[in-house]
């Protein structure tokens, strides 16, 4: 099964990979327990891209999120023409310091990098491309 979503920058889309998760679900193709882990993973990474990724604030800027099953995976992939940006290159040293110290930002990336099995990022034509990969209990 595989769903792709063309949708904006904006936070209101959210909605519609929230139902598109829903529709996995109801398919029988997504467990619920890791669709919960799938939401967060995926509210994380689009509301990076919201917040950090166009630089002039419009929230028109085009984002193509994409969930596919197969058996024993489910794969994420979000793509947008915001600035280039490797998550995974980033020091993420943020949870070993005291709250207070923390920067903002970069809380993000190791509640990605905990709940799912493969990360990976790309830039490619000028897009993002970021793909995550979550193991699924095969039925």
């Amino acid at each position: 099964m595989e769903q792709i979503l063309p949708l904006r920058s904006r936070l209101a889309d959210l909605a519609r990979v929230e139902a598109a998760l829903h529709a996995f679900v109801s398919a029988g193709v997504l467990p619920s327990a890791a669709a919960s882990e799938v939401q967060l993973v995926l509210e994380e990474a689009f509301t990076n891209i919201v917040k950090y990724a166009h630089p002039d604030g419009r929230d028109d800027h085009p984002v193509q999120v994409r969930l596919q099953a197969t058996p024993g995976w489910l794969e994420l992939e979000l793509v947008d023409d915001g600035i280039a940006f490797d998550p995974f290159a980033q020091a993420v040293d943020q949870l070993d310091r005291p709250f207070a110290e923390r920067s903002d930002g970069l809380m993000g990336v190791p509640l990605i990098k905990a709940l799912c099995d493969e990360h990976h990022y790309a830039r490619r034509d000028g897009h993002n491309h970021l793909r995550l990969r979550k193991r699924l209990a095969v039925r």
